[in-house]
């Protein structure tokens, strides 16, 4: 079987609730696929999100073997913006101080910066053609998941870190317990975990279901279940800060100790109140925004088709995917999605067959419509576009609107 249904929290055991968001079956966002029949034929899988009553984190109900999602991945974050973002990191975790290790290292772009600034790094990437880019490019990157014992032939083989970070990959893994004693193992006595996720509390107030409601992403975290997490394992988190990157996100700073600061129980019980991230309610008002949005979404692409107007993509992140599944947008809407990562190029999405080309295609054609999917990126994406030929460029989520250029 190449997924398993989770009724019980995967944080603290208690049942789940019954889910509040239910979508049709899905693919795996970033599965994609080398022909349109096969893209329309990829196994589908139930998508669901859930919130555990007792520690209050919501979490999807599926989970998917992780070498399906991840032993030939096909998200890389390139771009300006991410080079910017990891220099900003590297500033924020400071001097070096010896070892720093990566989890979920894709392509080296995070460890090149902070080799760069004077650490010591390896990564860890279970995509093994991640890996040996990453490798290519004098950095090293061992070619497996993160575990116990990984940490263990870390700790044992280069001793324990100063440092270990995680950018976007805490909402990845279905065992977190096993997660963070492999991140206890292997961090210095002194030494600082830390890891960026997105914020379910951002979610909640834009509507992005689209960074929620994806396979890749079990979890979706807010400070309450995490301090439930490190407190189990005698881990404290220090500090949570709120960063813009990726449309929303938390950046948390854990360290050894009993303890969480002060401002994260304050946090916690804010989060507590009536209406707040934590509850119930907050999921169940996010469930139906949700349907309201893939609505907008379908009709509104429906109309475009139906006045005449040629509609193509533009970058082709796992948001697409959940987005044009949720809403049965296929070839016959969207004639093609222009993205320039070679590991997408020539390939098409899972479940809605929509070829992905390179963005020279684009520059080349004259459609009237151009819809941006990594929304997040809209501002730095947008100028990139031909201009002159009054094309309408529409950003769908979190809330469709349009654009001239």
């Amino acid at each position: 079987m190449s997924y398993i249904t989770v009724t019980r929290c995967r944080l603290c055991d208690q049942k789940l609730s019954p889910p509040a968001l239910v979508l049709e079956d899905q693919p795996a966002a970033n599965n994609l696929c080398e022909s349109e029949d096969a893209a329309l034929s990829a196994p589908r899988y139930p998508l669901a999100l859930a919130r555990c009553p007792g520690c209050t984190s919501v979490q999807l109900t599926t989970t998917i073997d992780p070498w399906v999602l991840f032993g030939d991945y096909s998200y890389v974050p390139t771009g300006a913006a991410f080079a910017a973002h990891w220099e900003e990191l590297t500033a924020v975790v400071g001097p070096p101080k010896g070892l720093a290790v990566e989890i979920g290292s894709n392509q080296g772009d995070l460890l090149a910066a902070l080799k760069g600034n004077g650490w010591d790094v390896l990564g860890v990437e279970p995509a093994k053609h991640l890996a040996a880019k990453a490798n290519d490019r004098g950095l090293t990157a061992l070619p497996t998941f993160f575990d116990e014992q990984t940490a263990g032939a870390i700790a044992s083989d280069h001793g324990r870190a100063a440092l270990v970070v995680a950018t976007n990959v805490m909402a990845h893994i279905h065992d977190l317990h096993g997660a963070v004693r492999a991140v206890k193992r292997l961090l210095a006595p002194d030494g600082r975990f830390v890891f960026e996720v997105a914020s379910l509390e951002s979610d909640y107030a834009k509507g992005s279901f689209d960074r929620v409601c994806y396979f890749e992403h079990v979890f979706s975290h807010s400070v309450t279940p995490l301090a439930h997490l490190f407190s189990a394992h005698g881990m404290a988190i220090t500090n949570v800060e709120e960063i813009q990157f990726h449309g929303g996100s938390l950046r948390v700073t854990v360290e050894h100790g009993a303890r969480h600061a002060d401002e994260i129980y304050a946090r916690a019980r804010c989060e507590s109140l009536p209406g707040q991230v934590a509850t119930a309610a907050a999921l169940d008002s996010f469930a139906l925004l949700t349907h309201r949005t893939i609505s907008t979404v379908r009709d509104a692409l429906a109309d475009l088709r139906r006045s005449g107007k040629r509609v193509v993509g533009f970058t082709a992140p796992a948001k697409a995917s959940v987005l044009l599944n949720a809403a049965g947008v296929g070839q016959a809407t969207i004639q093609y999605i222009a993205d320039d990562n070679p590991l997408k190029v020539g390939s098409y999405v899972p479940g809605a067959g929509i070829p992905i080309v390179p963005v020279s295609s684009l520059l080349e054609d004259h459609p009237d419509v151009v819809v941006v999917f990594a929304w997040n990126l809209a501002d730095t994406l947008i100028p990139l576009l031909p201009r002159g030929h009054w094309l309408r460029v529409v950003i769908p989520m979190p809330t469709w609107r349009e654009v001239i250029v």
